[in-house]
């Protein structure tokens, strides 16, 4: 789960614990309000993804395991190649 506040959580439904993993309130940093939208995504291995759209920009952060690693990516080349982005 993120917050408004960009921070990311771990949710465990059955321990009934809730872990702070990440923080991403630098990265995002001032977005105008139709840049606010985020989606996540975790793999199977466990990495967190986030997306959002700021800028001329297609973002996204994955954060490792527990937050351990971290890396930001403008995916925006990428989606121009693919022929998105009209």
């Amino acid at each position: 789960m993120m917050d408004w506040k960009n921070k990311v959580f771990k949710i465990d439904l059955c321990a009934r614990t809730v872990v702070q993993i990440g923080d991403l309130n630098r990265e995002r940093g001032a977005l105008s309000v139709n840049e606010g939208p985020a989606a996540m995504g975790v793999t199977a291995e466990g990495k967190v993804k986030v997306f959002w759209r700021q800028g001329g920009g297609l973002w996204i952060y994955e954060l490792g395991g527990e937050g351990i690693s971290a890396k930001k990516e403008n995916l925006r080349g990428l989606w121009e190649d693919a022929g998105g982005g009209g």
